[in-house]
């Protein structure tokens, strides 16, 4: 039970596993070891024994129980209590690296004999998983307890796995086989000098152990392993070139194993797909091509290419501490020999029928196996791919045209141009993103909901139940012309080509793709609510387009990213042309320094000149909706002057041309034509004739969107620090120092004259 005193927990401990039984010990096995895992028992026990306390001794005598009980366990005759002896220990050395130091050999010793025994799968499972756990993890980077723990048992280990791995496959045992290859792989990457000797013992007859998909995925993973078990004398080591020896290096022993192991077993791939080939007629020779110049395992099996991909595919998958070789234009090679096959090859006459019509059933998993291949080495290399990113994508466009019908050769391919487009992108050249339409439409149909049926006529339907009716063989479906056919969708197909779909509006530029096609990714990207991609659709529009994706994205909701594409909350950057650099920009200074006086000398903050940047021409319209929280409700006290010697800032604007103006969010401020065009009747006209800004006697009804298409040009929004009544001042019951948008209406030219 959970107490915070260790010596209580340790005393409630050792008085369960003491008094109770064997057979009902199984029981209590979970409870006690979640509290070895949540609770440092086992430490603070060891550290308290070591101390000069009275509790020390009671420690120490608990302690030895613990340790005296669990060696019991591992030595009964009854196999269940075995089995709650190797959970304790494993519990033990996994929760506290002082039982493991003090206890661990002693357990070790016990629980290495429990390999070679005819044992439950439970036991053997379990102590495979202890004895991995403690001469990987628990050991590594620490020489004392490898000399002292690992090294005694780790041939007895390995000896006892093999002869483990041998009978499991005979009793097609799935799970203690597995389990078995998983600790025999984990021990070959952490100690492969100690393995040397088995390595060939291992490696005959390796893949032929396959008894589902994680075994196999297992037995290639030891296949690949082996080569850190290498040395300088190894047989299918290359002899050092003499550029090494002259440079007085040492050959990389472990590197020059990986390069000849790859080779080999591409060499062992061609002489499978002789064989798989030939009921049809290649284009080239590959039985007689120089690039086979390594020697073909004879460990691997034969006449199974897509197991020898998949092998190949592991190469790339594992780590591995050399800096090898890799034979990239041999691999290139396979996979293009491979995509050179389809069904519209050149039959071999000097072939029966039924063994092309088996190559051709083959096809397409072949075909996925090298699609899948393709990707895991581009994923691997990266930037050192780009070079073959064009070749690769025409060759899967001409797979996937030719096999559209197989969902593994679609997802494989849409797997594939995904990360080719995630790596090339933009860098693509124009000629090869002609290759990627193909891809893209059948992306695209992937996505989109099947067109309804159509319907058949009435008198189609009358001849057709009537001869159903004649035959005695009438379905009442068949009667029903609504009816629709259910198209089957394979699993993974949907989420591989959206994630296409999402990579091709994201990485590729927009003159690249056709209308037709752009306007299909796009219509997919809606209809599947793929937000993603309708993002990258929004920020990249197609030249010529008229209409945004805009509302569609807000339709499937709106995030961070809608909502700083909808109302950025920072001053837009100024684009427009500027004047020249002269005496014309003191000017500007000038009156910010006087503006500064000003406010100094009333208390106030300074405030931002809301006046346009000088420039020479009309700035573009800008169409900027406010933000929601800057939107001000009016007061009371807030009054719209119309005095044509003072504006809403308190400066003087006696001189300035009634063709500029300002929208604020407090007061309107617009000039004369744009505001009677707008609303006539609501116009202050005497303020208008005195030469000042006209004032709308009640903005708040005139339409903001009216107000800006009547004005002569519009400019970027400006920033200002104005309160309620719009001079400057702070309102009662306002905050001090509000941001409130202005949008400049008039036009900038005639700003400068002010």
């Amino acid at each position: 039970m959970p107490s915070a005193d260790p010596l209580q927990a340790l005393r409630s401990l050792t008085r369960t596993l003491t008094s109770t039984p064997e057979s009902d010990l199984p029981a209590q096995i979970p409870s006690i070891a979640a509290a070895l895992y949540s609770q440092p028992i086992l430490e603070a026990g060891i550290a308290l024994s070591s101390q000069r306390q009275r509790a020390s001794e009671e420690a120490a005598v608990l302690l030895n129980k613990f340790k005296t009980r669990v060696s019991a366990l591992l030595q009964s005759k009854a196999a269940p209590a075995r089995w709650c002896g190797v959970v304790l220990a494993k519990c033990a050395v996994e929760s506290s690296f002082e039982a493991l130091a003090t206890y661990g050999a002693v357990w070790t010793r016990l629980m290495v004999p429990l390999v070679a025994r005819p044992e439950p799968p439970t036991t053997h499972i379990m102590v495979l998983r202890t004895l991995t756990r403690i001469f990987t993890h628990l050991t590594a980077d620490r020489p004392t307890l490898t000399r002292e723990i690992v090294t005694p048992h780790l041939p007895v280990v390995f000896t006892g796995l093999l002869n483990l791995v041998k009978t499991s496959t005979e009793d097609v045992d799935g799970a203690l086989l597995a389990t078995a290859l998983e600790a025999l792989r984990d021990l070959i990457t952490a100690h492969p000098v100690t393995f040397r000797p088995f390595s060939q013992k291992v490696r005959a007859g390796l893949l032929m152990a396959r008894v589902d998909q994680n075994v196999e995925r297992l037995c290639r993973e030891i296949y690949v392993s082996l080569h850190l078990c290498a040395s300088n004398s190894s047989k299918r080591g290359q002899a050092p070139t003499a550029s090494s020896e002259g440079s007085g290096k040492k050959v990389n022993a472990v590197a020059k194993e990986w390069a000849a192991s790859i080779s080999a077993v591409i060499d062992s791939a061609h002489n499978a797909l002789d064989v798989v080939f030939a009921p049809v007629t290649e284009d080239y020779d590959y039985r007689n091509a120089s690039s086979r110049s390594t020697s073909p395992d004879a460990d691997l099996p034969e006449g199974q290419p897509d197991l020898l991909l998949r092998l190949l595919k592991s190469f790339f998958i594992l780590p591995t501490p050399a800096q090898p070789t890799i034979p990239l234009p041999k691999l290139l090679d396979l996979t293009s020999r491979i995509f050179a096959v389809t069904a519209a090859s050149q039959p071999n006459s000097a072939v029966e029928t039924h063994l092309r019509e088996a190559l051709f059933f083959r096809l397409p998993s072949l075909h996925a196996a090298a699609l899948d291949l393709l990707d895991t080495v581009c994923r691997r290399l990266q930037s050192l791919f780009l070079p073959f990113v064009p070749t690769l994508l025409e060759q899967v466009s001409f797979i996937v045209d030719e096999e559209r019908w197989s969902a593994d050769v679609r997802i494989a391919a849409y797997t594939l141009t995904t990360t080719l487009l995630t790596l090339a992108g933009a860098g693509l050249p124009g000629s090869s993103a002609d290759s990627v339409h193909t891809l893209l439409t059948a992306c695209s149909n992937e996505l989109l909901p099947p067109p309804p049926p159509r319907s058949a006529p009435s008198k189609t339907l009358q001849k057709a139940s009537t001869k159903s009716a004649t035959a005695g063989t009438s379905h009442a479906d068949f009667l029903l012309s609504n009816t629709k056919s259910a198209l089957f969708s394979p699993p993974g197909a949907t989420a591989a080509a959206s994630a296409l779909l999402t990579a091709a509006l994201q990485q590729l530029p927009p003159s690249y793709l056709r209308s037709d096609t752009r306007v299909k990714l796009e219509r997919a990207a809606i209809l599947s609510a793929n937000r993603t991609a309708v993002y990258a659709a929004v920020m990249a529009p197609r030249p010529g387009a008229k209409v945004s994706l805009l509302p569609h994205l807000v339709g499937l909701g709106v995030d961070m990213h809608t909502e700083a594409l909808l109302r950025p909350r920072l001053p837009v950057v100024w684009t427009g042309p500027r004047k020249a650099t002269g005496d014309d920009e003191d000017e500007p200074e000038a009156e910010d320094d006087h503006e500064d006086e000003d406010g100094d000398e009333d208390g106030d903050e300074s405030i931002p000149d809301a006046s346009p940047p000088p420039q020479t021409s009309p700035a573009k319209r800008v169409n900027f909706p406010p933000a929601p929280q800057f939107q001000q409700p009016q007061s009371k006290r807030q009054r719209l002057s119309s005095s044509p010697s003072t504006t809403a800032t308190g400066t003087n604007t006696a001189s300035s041309t009634p063709s500029a103006g300002f929208l604020s969010a407090g007061t309107l401020f617009a000039p004369p034509a744009a505001a009677a065009a707008v609303s006539p009747e609501k116009w202050d006209a005497p303020a208008a004739e005195a030469g000042g800004v006209g004032v709308l006697s009640s903005p708040s009804k005139v339409p903001l969107k009216k107000l800006v298409d009547g004005a002569a040009e519009a400019s970027p929004v400006k920033w200002r620090e104005t309160g309620e009544d719009g001079d400057g001042s702070d309102g009662e019951g306002e905050e001090e120092g509000l941001v409130v948008p202005e949008i400049w209406v008039g036009s900038d030219s005639d700003s400068d004259s002010s």
